[in-house]
């Protein structure tokens, strides 16, 4: 049997010592750092806003058409392609529906979602809002998510039917009067938000 070849190295270069590049000398020099430090600026926008910032201007520009997001329908291998124009049209929609509920700027959003279209969903509405989204892992149990909603005021959880039923007794010990009493809601498939109802 013959033995297997040497596997070549990536890089060329993968077997020579590393070098010292004027780029290192640069960032490792005192003087420079102080230059580079002293120099820097960062232009802060009076005002910015996420959601625009990666799907509103996409949306309105030349990129309306091109994909921004591709996601499982929950069908085995089905999926769906959102372009620019659609995923915003989506998180105008559910903003309406956050609004609708009481949510207003400065509010916190619970986000209890597994990771998928609801999730990102959740995050651009929110931000379209100028709410704060808090995303709670759905390995939290019912007395941190508990804690996370009197914590926070929120006036809403965005979750699912799945995650909100895997919870039982969860409205017992939510203080009543923080901010809306948190009334059960859902943003329903209904709504044509791929969210579960």
């Amino acid at each position: 049997m013959s033995q297997p070849a040497e596997t070549p190295p990536l890089f060329p270069n993968d077997l020579e010592e590393p070098r010292v590049t004027d780029a290192n000398l640069w960032l490792s020099s005192s003087a420079s750092y102080e230059a580079l430090a002293n120099g820097f600026e960062l232009k802060i926008p009076e005002w910015f806003n996420m959601a625009d910032a990666t799907v509103g201007r996409h949306a309105r520009g030349i990129f309306s058409d091109r994909i921004a997001l591709v996601c499982s329908s929950g069908e085995e291998g089905a999926q769906q392609t959102f372009t620019y124009r659609k995923l915003d049209l989506e998180a105008r929609r559910c903003a309406k529906f956050l609004k609708l509920h009481g949510v207003r700027r400065g509010d916190v959003v619970i986000c209890y979602t597994p990771q998928g279209l609801t999730t990102a969903l959740t995050h651009l509405a929110a931000y379209l809002i100028g709410a704060i989204v808090a995303p709670l892992s759905l390995l939290y149990g019912r007395d941190t998510l508990r804690h996370a909603m009197n914590d926070s005021k929120a006036p809403i959880v965005v979750t699912t039917r799945r995650a909100w039923d895997a919870l039982p007794g969860l409205r017992e010990g939510i203080r009543p009067g923080d901010q809306q009493d948190h009334r059960e809601r859902r943003c329903g498939s209904r709504l044509q938000h791929g969210l579960d109802p």
